[in-house]
């Protein structure tokens, strides 16, 4: 008897010491990034933000009237991409050699190319405002091609498109019923040739 109490006992604290020892082990090999980068830091989300907002700059041009120009696009400017700049210097100390100095005269660039949109707003020109927004956005992307040799840059959320009242409404839209909707009201007409 004392014998079945003894292998008892023993299968009990082997069967424990066991399952110990496979809790400690992990069930799958982990596997390392490919590169090391660093995690992002408030300058490099700085610059994925400008790089966003200069995207909604761009989509929001041909809808502003004449009057909201000077307003929207010194503000927009100011709040929006002028922050671009410091950001991209601070961080071109942490990048070596010629991506460093390519950094510093980018980060210049930016801070002139946000000047000349805040005065393009003032001036009421909105091709020269669309032309400087472009040429922002793709030394943004210049800039972040750079970045990303050593910060993992945050994944960009799609473009939702231009909001249209289909898109808004559903099925419950005009369009969504097979209508049309009447301009400058909410009534829906039947499509015409109907």
């Amino acid at each position: 008897m004392r014998a079945l109490a003894v292998s008892a006992l023993s299968r009990r604290v082997v069967v424990s010491r066991l399952l110990a020892a496979l809790a400690v082990l992990p069930f799958a090999p982990e596997i390392a990034p490919a590169a090391s980068l660093a995690p992002p830091n408030a300058d490099v989300l700085k610059l994925v933000s400008a790089r966003a907002k200069a995207t909604e700059l761009l989509a929001s041009l041909p809808t502003l009237l004449e009057e909201d120009l000077p307003i929207y696009l010194t503000q927009f400017a100011s709040l929006n991409l002028k922050p671009a700049s410091a950001a991209l210097a601070a961080i071109s100390s942490q990048l070596d050699g010629k991506a460093g100095d390519a950094s510093l005269a980018l980060a210049a660039q930016l801070g002139e190319r946000a000047a000349r949109v805040s005065a393009a707003g003032r001036d009421r020109s909105l091709s020269v405002a669309a032309a400087e927004t472009k040429g922002l956005a793709a030394a943004l992307d210049d800039a972040l091609g750079l970045v990303g040799s050593i910060f993992e840059l945050p994944a960009q959320k799609p473009s939702a498109g231009a909001w249209t009242t289909a898109s808004y409404f559903g099925p419950f839209a005009c369009e969504g019923m097979g209508l049309q909707r009447k301009s400058e009201s909410n009534e829906c007409v039947d499509l015409p040739g109907k």
